[in-house]
């Protein structure tokens, strides 16, 4: 019953979908972390508990795979590939925001894939990206990659959860504490990390989702997401059962 219920509320989540279940009404929903995060900045780890939590609740993508398996836009309006499919150019969606107030654009997309190829950044994330030579921003809706030879799991890649964007500003800001304060435009704002204990998200109360497949387009309902870290199963259980 316990995984049952995560399930059910990571998927409408990562949808962008209301939260249905009787049992989980109210403003806060509770989940659990089998382990700390060692980080939450995605350059820096390509780990299955950092995207789950980025994933459905801190960062968006460019593109999403719909039920079916293709590839749909997202932070993406559309985009066009080369006659020789060395080039792939995505037109951007305007009037988008992160949480901090700044700009998502061409600039800020391609400053979360230079850090990506950034030698110094020794990123987990760079054998995903294949041949790609460079990332070309010449307008702010524009986003243009290059690559030496074709490279066809490129939009599978950065379709993933480690692939989402943070804000250039607030990782300027934090510099190497980034990691502990990130900012991202997904439906919920890390307000909290106590290492070890829990992470606590907030409501971004300006998100509008862009998702096709998504019931819920605008704001997330909870107000709160919890993620408690329990490494045992036991004591998940008893957590669960005291609750």
């Amino acid at each position: 019953m316990f995984r049952r219920l995560l399930l059910t509320f990571a998927v409408a989540a990562m949808l962008g979908g209301p939260i249905v279940d009787a049992r989980a009404a109210g403003p806060t929903l509770h989940f659990r972390l089998g382990e700390d995060p060692e980080t939450l900045y995605n350059v820096k780890s390509f780990s299955l508990t950092v995207s789950s939590v980025l994933g459905p609740y801190l960062l968006d993508r460019l593109v999403y795979f719909d039920a079916s398996g293709q590839p749909k836009p997202w932070l993406a309006e559309s985009w066009t590939v080369s006659e020789d499919q060395t080039e792939i150019t995505f037109k951007l969606r305007t009037g988008i925001k992160f949480t901090d107030g700044t700009d998502f654009n061409a600039a800020a997309a391609k400053a979360q894939f230079d850090a990506v190829m950034d030698k110094k950044n020794a990123s987990p994330l760079l054998p995903l990206l294949g041949s790609l030579q460079t990332v070309e921003a010449p307008d702010a809706t524009t986003l243009r990659f290059t690559f030496a030879k074709p490279f066809a799991p490129f939009l599978s890649n950065i379709a993933q959860a480690s692939f989402g964007f943070n804000s250039p500003t607030a990782v300027a800001k934090y510099g190497d504490q980034y990691g502990r304060h990130v900012v991202g435009t997904g439906p919920y704002m890390l307000k909290s990390w106590d290492p070890g204990s829990e992470i606590v998200l907030v409501r971004n109360p300006n998100y509008h989702q862009y998702r096709g497949d998504a019931v819920n387009k605008g704001a997330p309902i909870a107000d709160r997401i919890v993620l408690t870290v329990i490494s045992e199963e036991g004591v998940a259980q008893a957590a669960l059962e005291d609750h």
